[in-house]
């Protein structure tokens, strides 16, 4: 008996054949999600620094929340 795993086979997928617009569709739901948990963190934050520790604290969390996907990797 031997100790090989067998490694699960990914799916390629092939962006320059077939629908065009179904593989950019495909493409771009993953991306899509992120941006609208990315904004809903953003949102949220906002409102607990808003309601918890002044206006101030809001202030900086408005103005640092543009930057926060880009040092992210977003």
């Amino acid at each position: 008996m031997s100790n090989t795993q067998t490694k699960p086979k990914k799916k390629k997928i092939d962006m320059t054949s077939g629908n065009i617009m179904r593989n950019v569709i495909m493409f771009a739901i993953p991306i899509v999600i992120g941006n609208i948990l990315q904004q809903l963190y953003t949102t949220v934050d906002a409102l607990v620094v808003g309601r918890y520790c002044g206006d101030s604290s809001l202030a900086a969390v408005g103005t640092s929340s543009w930057q926060e996907p880009r040092l992210q990797g977003g």
